[in-house]
């Protein structure tokens, strides 16, 4: 009876110690998922922050062109109007009351 007591005690003593290496065993493991998580987390948000740094530098990059487009459509415009100026005043008298007289035609053809 005394061995079946022992044998019970040492089979009780390695379950409980079984018991502990397991619960061991699952902190890490908690703590390596834990670290896995994070790692992931931090992954993600710094996919996030590439994704608005690329957003942000496409929007100056429009911003930019819209700009330039501006500025040329300004020159155009602006030399078109120099070229304007520049025919009107080189232009004879009676071309330019001929251009009137077509002019008043156009209009009243379509008037009616």
């Amino acid at each position: 009876m005394k061995k079946e007591k022992k044998m019970a005690k040492i089979t009780m003593h390695q379950e409980l110690e079984e018991l502990r290496r397991e619960v061991e065993e699952l902190r890490i493991q908690k703590k390596e998922q834990a670290k896995a998580q994070e790692v992931e987390t931090l992954r993600e948000a710094a996919l996030e922050q590439q994704e608005q740094e690329e957003v942000l530098e496409e929007a100056e990059e429009l911003m930019e062109s819209i700009e330039s487009g501006e500025l040329e459509v300004k020159e155009s415009i602006s030399t078109l109007i120099n070229d304007a100026k520049e025919q009107y005043k080189n232009l004879s008298p009676i071309t330019a009351v001929a251009l009137f007289a077509l002019g008043t035609m156009f209009g009243r053809s379509i008037s009616k």
